[in-house]
C-alpha cells in the first residue's frame, strides 16, 4: 500500500497484529490507536492497495469496532444501578376472596 507520502506502509501482517490487539484488548495508548485507525482508513481507500490488503484492513477495522462496542456494553453494565430483586416480588398478605376458609 503506497498511498500518499505521509502514510506509513502497513503490511497485511501488520494489520493482522493490529486486529489481534483489538480482539485481545491490548493496552494500546489512545494516540497510537488513533494513528492506527487513521492509517487503516487511508489504506482502505488507497487506489494502489491490493484486494488482499483491503481485506486485511477491513478485518482490523471490524475487530476494532467490535472491541469498542463490547467495552461500551461492559462499561454501561458496570455503571447501571443495581437492580433490587426484592422489588420484583410483591407479597399480598390479605386473603383472597376466592380462597377457601
Amino acid at each position: 500500500m503506497n498511498g500518499s507520502d505521509d502514510a506509513a506502509r502497513y503490511s497485511r501482517a501488520d494489520f493482522a497484529l493490529l486486529r489481534r490487539a483489538a480482539r485481545e484488548r491490548w493496552g494500546v495508548p489512545d494516540p497510537l490507536r488513533t494513528e492506527a485507525l487513521y492509517q487503516a482508513a487511508k489504506a482502505l481507500t488507497d487506489p494502489e492497495a491490493s484486494h488482499r490488503d483491503r481485506i486485511a484492513v477491513a478485518r482490523f477495522l471490524l475487530a476494532a469496532d467490535k472491541s469498542d462496542r463490547e467495552l461500551e456494553q461492559t462499561a454501561a453494565a458496570i455503571e447501571a444501578p443495581e437492580h433490587d430483586q426484592a422489588a420484583d416480588f410483591e407479597i399480598d398478605l390479605a386473603p383472597s376472596p376466592d380462597a377457601p376458609p
